[in-house]
């Protein structure tokens, strides 16, 4: 007698196993060569754990869960699902917000935008910039200062915001 079920079963927990040595081997060797973690991808589960000592990031399999492992401004990681972003058109709406502020800024109006995202911010980045796609006002603001992170005792206060980043624009008379 042949069973369907105990064969995917058999089949699964082999699976399991596999991917658990792996993780167990690829962290002892980084541990070896003396290394702070490991990042992989297109097995098991998108996850950020430690394992003994060592970080293990794994972003997942892009075509089945859609996520990315992606380097925020201060060095931390975060898996990030596409799905979610694309299906919220976030990105899009920031870009709208953007285009719009300007109508709302009277000459050198000044414009403050604090990112949490990598991707965020390169968008902010790059409407102060006047390189954002579709952007008609190239000319209409640009960037005044530096960016601002916040400090250590602000992290401390608040572990999300170590990967927030302010910048700020000017509108240009005219």
């Amino acid at each position: 007698y042949w069973s369907l079920s105990a064969y995917i079963k058999k089949k699964s927990k082999d699976a399991i196993n596999f991917i658990f040595e792996f993780e167990k081997a690829i962290t002892i060797y980084a541990k070896q060569k003396q290394f702070n973690g490991v990042i992989c991808g297109h097995i098991h589960t998108p996850e950020i754990k430690k394992v003994d000592e060592t970080f293990y990031y794994n972003c997942g399999d892009w075509v089945e869960s859609h996520t990315a492992l992606v380097e925020n401004h201060d060095g931390t990681f975060e898996i990030i699902n596409w799905a979610d972003i694309a299906s919220n058109n976030e990105f899009e709406e920031n870009k709208k917000a953007l285009h719009a502020s300007i109508d709302l800024l009277q000459d050198k109006g000044r414009l403050v935008v604090i990112s949490f995202h990598s991707m965020e911010d390169r968008i902010v980045k790059n409407f102060l910039k006047g390189r954002l796609e579709n952007q008609e006002n190239t000319n209409a603001i640009k960037i005044i200062g530096k960016i601002i992170k916040p400090s250590l005792d602000e992290i401390n206060l608040n572990s999300r915001s170590r990967s927030a980043i302010l910048r700020v624009g000017e509108k240009i008379s005219g």
